[in-house]
């Protein structure tokens, strides 16, 4: 495997998230995303702990009813099982980690 920038990686698509998955497998996985402003991730749960590490943009995260705004360099770390979801305020990449 080469270097790369992962901000080269993906492109993105009008009113759609479009993921691409870097690695998977039994315990782990990491998928980088690409969020047109306005798109949602709806509210769901992570069978792993995980965090979202974000690239370039901004998102609105929310957890447990709480809004947490998240820029470029910013890491939010969370549990697995606990309901989450969130919206991109402008044009977003970032990494989930799933470990």
């Amino acid at each position: 495997m080469q270097p790369f920038d992962p901000l080269d990686k993906i492109d993105y698509a009008q009113d759609t998230v479009v993921k691409e998955i870097l690695i998977s497998d039994d315990d782990r996985e990491i998928i980088l995303f690409a969020l047109d402003s306005g798109t949602e991730i709806p509210t769901h749960t992570s069978k792993t702990d995980a965090c979202v590490f974000i690239l370039e943009g901004d998102i609105e995260f929310t957890i447990e009813m709480n809004k947490i705004n998240l820029s470029k360099g910013k890491m939010f770390m969370f549990k697995k099982d606990i309901p989450h979801s969130l919206i991109a305020t402008k044009k977003t990449k970032m990494l989930l980690i799933k470990i």
